[in-house]
């Protein structure tokens, strides 16, 4: 059984939703997002109903001790932020896991689809659908990391191999608010690139900001 739910105002990273992504050869297409929630907000305790309310449909009766299990192997969509990897250069947390809760969910292309993607239309505040195509248009909020937003996943239990988990299936997700890219050095100036390439840059625009 799959529980649905509604998250809101929450922070993305990790994003492969407009288009799938193979992770190594042969692999099946992925779409996936990772969701950064801040603690005790509404969406944190919306998604902590879901994760036991679909462990408890999995194993009834034993589900904060299946739960545990998937946690302590790792086989958990929700995880802690402070438990999430260091960066491999720094050997530091990244400053956006620091206690905060990490969503991953992902979507298998064969099997389910593509998620629905929406942008928020800056000069009306309504909702647009988008494509790879559509969504340079310049008037929308774009699906980059960092940016905020609303996301609609399915969180079920399984087990595989004798083992349990609790997976994260994506929906549809909207982004509604802009943000500092995560970890990013940004966008590199026209007159760094003059200077490097020894050539004029003619002024263009970038759709991504």
């Amino acid at each position: 059984m799959h529980r649905n739910v509604a998250l809101r105002n929450v922070r993305f990273n990790w994003l492969q939703v407009l288009e799938p992504s193979f992770f190594q050869k042969g692999d099946v297409g992925r779409y996936r997002a990772e969701c950064i929630i801040e603690p005790d907000t509404e969406a944190d305790k919306r998604l902590d109903d879901a994760v036991n309310s679909a462990a408890e449909d999995k194993w009834p009766g034993k589900a904060k001790g299946m739960l545990k299990v998937a946690v302590s192997g790792g086989k958990c969509c929700r995880k802690v932020g402070d438990d999430m990897p260091v960066n491999k250069k720094t050997f530091e947390l990244p400053e956006h896991y620091a206690g905060n809760t990490v969503l991953s969910t992902s979507r298998v292309d064969d099997r389910d689809g593509p998620p629905r993607v929406f942008c928020k239309r800056i000069s009306t505040g309504k909702l647009v659908e988008v494509t790879k195509d559509t969504v340079f248009d310049e008037d929308l909020i774009k699906p980059v990391p960092g940016s905020y937003g609303d996301v609609m996943v399915s969180i079920w239990g399984w087990e595989f191999g004798g083992s349990p988990q609790l997976n994260c299936t994506l929906d549809a997700i909207a982004f509604t608010g802009e943000g500092d890219a995560l970890g990013g050095r940004g966008a590199i100036s026209d007159d760094t690139l003059a200077a490097g390439f020894c050539a004029e840059i003619e002024a263009s625009e970038n759709p991504f900001g």
